[in-house]
Formats: structure tokens, C-alpha cells, sequence
């Protein structure tokens, strides 16, 4: 996707990545309006959303440098962070509704409803041209290694970026686990499950807010290893705390989801403001590529250690490998970090 991505009109790309979801999605509507689609069918559709998506998202983290000055990359991260959110709190309740209110089929028509007005708004944007639009010259495995060569290249951004992949492995386990978290060690239900996803978001929204605001952070390396220490912290105290304290484990929840944009915006930023604009869309593709890899393999390793060790202690281990990879990265590569960078002003 990321050269698809750079070779062409980025606008284009989206375009055409929202219409494929949108055609997905009625396709699946009329099979379920007409009759009971084979499953299958549902399992085809849902392989060409994601891949609508592995288009749409890099072309427009890509687009952004062309839309914002590289000071208020950081801000324009944090509103989008807090749009993402506020949408992965609201859809799951909107879904929930719109599920006992209708059939699948009506449903989807929703949803090809959402994907034709994101079409009807982004047709009415200009997106200037990009660096390297146009250049198709090379072959498609030539570019790919260009990207590759731009990741690896970047020190700095390769410093950076540690501490997000090796927190994939951690951090999404953790967000997937902790409903289940409240029912094994805290005997909450389906309420309290709830108000803890409903924190967790609501510390996202905070911590984008606040970026979006105030601009953000100039120390970038800083941010990105602070926000994997804090959750460290948050992870291996809410694994000591007894079942009573079910009240001081939503405490630790919300900073938990403050962690999520403190790291995210100013790596995106940093890696939109660094990256040369004919291989940003490569680059970004490879970096959500790699963090979709580490994902996976955390989810496959956190349920047999959460089941064979216990919630809370599973907890603990999870915390305190965060805080020990948070350190040694800001102390290896601290001095490495701002040398690069240092050349890179020079």
C-alpha cells in the first residue's frame, strides 16, 4: 500500500479505499437483506475493509504534512487522536443500539452510508501534490526497499520507534484482558467492565485534548518512553491491589489511557516532519505493518501466561517489563537520539 500510496494522488487513494469499503458493505447488505450470506462471504468482506483501510490510514497520516505546518503536527495529531477516540468509545454504543433496532442488512446500509459521506467530504479537499507523485519509473519491489532503506536509515526513528513495537506486544494484551481483569480479580460485571473501557477511553481523550491544545512536546524521545514507563506503572500497581480496590483500579485505568497519545502523536509527528514526503507513505505503511505484526503475537502470548499465571500476576509482569523497557531504551539510546537529531539540524 505505502507504494501505491507515494506514487500516486493520495487523495485518489482514499477515495478509492473508502468506495471499496463502501461497495464491501453493500454487498453484504443486499446478501443479508436477501437471504443468509455463507460465511464466507462475510469472512471475503471483511478481508477487503481491511484492506481499504491498510490504504486509507497511511495515505492520510501522509497527507498531513501537506495540510499543517510542521510545528502544529503534534496539535493536528492530537485532535485526530481524540476524534479516534471519541469514536471508539460512541460507535461500540451506537452499534449496540442500532443492533437492537434493526436487521444486519439495514445495519450495513449504515455503514455504506458513513463510507458515502466520507467520500462526498474528502472530494471537496485539495490536496497539493506530493514529492514523488507521478514517479513510476522504478518497479515496485525497488520502491518497497526504498522504504525499507528510509526506516532503517533513520536512526533516530528507529530509537523512536523501540519503544512503540515492544509496547504493542504489552499494551494491547493489556487493553484486550482487562474486562476480564475486573471479573476475575475484582468480581465486577458487565457494568463495571464498562466503566473501566469507558476510563480508559476517557484518558485518550484527555491526553489528545491536551495535545491538541498546547501543540506538544519538543522532546519526542522523552514522550514516547514516558508514556511506556507510566504504563508500566500503572499495569504492576493495579496487579498488587486487592479485590476491594476496584475503585483505585479505575484510577489507574485512566492514566492508563492517558499513556496512549502521550506515546502515539509525538512519534507521528516526528516521523510525518522526518521522513522525505516521497517515502512517507511507505514508511508509515511499514511502521502500522510492524505494530499489526506485534499485536497478534502479544494477544497469542498474554492468554495462555494470563491463564496459567493468574490476572494479577500476569499484571505485575506486564508492568514491570514495560518500566524495565522504557529505561533501558531512554538510557541506550538517549545519547544516540539526540546526536541524530543533532546531525540532522546541523
Amino acid at each position: 500500500a505505502g507504494v501505491v500510496i507515494d506514487r500516486y494522488s493520495r487523495k485518489a487513494v482514499m477515495l478509492l479505499a473508502d468506495t471499496g469499503v463502501a461497495i464491501s458493505s453493500l454487498v453484504l447488505a443486499l446478501a443479508f437483506l436477501f437471504g443468509q450470506p455463507p460465511f464466507i462471504l462475510v469472512l471475503i468482506i471483511l478481508f477487503m475493509r481491511a484492506l481499504g483501510e491498510a490504504f486509507h490510514k497511511p495515505a492520510l497520516l501522509a497527507s498531513i504534512p501537506t495540510l499543517v505546518p510542521e510545528s502544529a503536527l503534534q496539535s493536528a495529531g492530537g485532535f485526530g487522536q481524540l476524534i479516534s477516540s471519541l469514536c471508539s468509545m460512541l460507535c461500540p454504543m451506537i452499534g449496540a443500539l442500532l443492533v437492537s433496532l434493526l436487521k444486519p442488512g439495514f445495519i450495513l446500509l449504515v455503514d455504506v452510508a458513513g463510507a458515502a459521506l466520507a467520500v462526498f467530504a474528502l472530494s471537496g479537499i485539495t490536496l497539493p501534490a506530493h514529492k514523488g507523485q507521478g514517479n513510476t519509473g522504478k518497479g515496485y519491489v525497488r520502491e518497497l526497499k526504498d522504504g525499507i532503506k528510509a526506516f532503517i536509515g533513520d536512526r533516530a526513528l528507529l530509537y523512536l520507534s523501540l519503544p512503540l513495537l515492544l509496547t504493542s506486544v504489552t499494551f494491547m494484551p493489556l487493553g484486550s484482558l482487562l474486562p476480564l481483569m475486573v471479573k476475575l480479580r475484582f468480581g465486577g460485571g458487565a457494568w463495571a467492565a464498562g466503566i473501566v473501557q469507558t476510563l480508559f477511553f476517557l484518558g485518550m481523550l484527555a491526553s489528545a485534548l491536551a495535545f491538541g491544545i498546547t501543540g506538544g512536546t519538543r522532546r519526542p524521545f522523552f514522550a514516547v518512553c514516558l508514556s511506556a514507563f507510566l504504563l508500566g506503572v500503572c499495569a504492576a500497581v493495579a496487579g498488587f491491589l486487592p479485590p476491594s480496590a476496584f475503585w483505585l483500579f479505575c484510577v489507574f485505568t485512566f492514566v492508563m489511557g492517558i499513556t496512549g497519545a502521550m506515546g502515539n502523536v509525538p512519534y507521528m509527528a516526528y516521523l510525518q516532519s522526518h521522513v522525505p514526503s516521497e517515502n512517507l507513505g511507505k514508511v508509515i505503511s511499514l511502521v502500522t505493518s510492524l505494530v499489526s505484526l506485534c499485536v497478534p503475537l502479544g494477544i497469542a502470548l498474554a492468554g495462555p501466561l494470563a491463564e496459567f499465571l493468574g490476572m494479577a500476576l500476569w499484571m505485575r509482569l506486564i508492568g514491570f517489563s514495560l518500566i524495565l523497557i522504557s529505561l533501558l531504551i531512554y538510557v541506550l539510546a538517549k545519547s544516540k537520539f539526540v546526536e541524530t537529531i543533532a546531525k540532522d539540524n546541523h
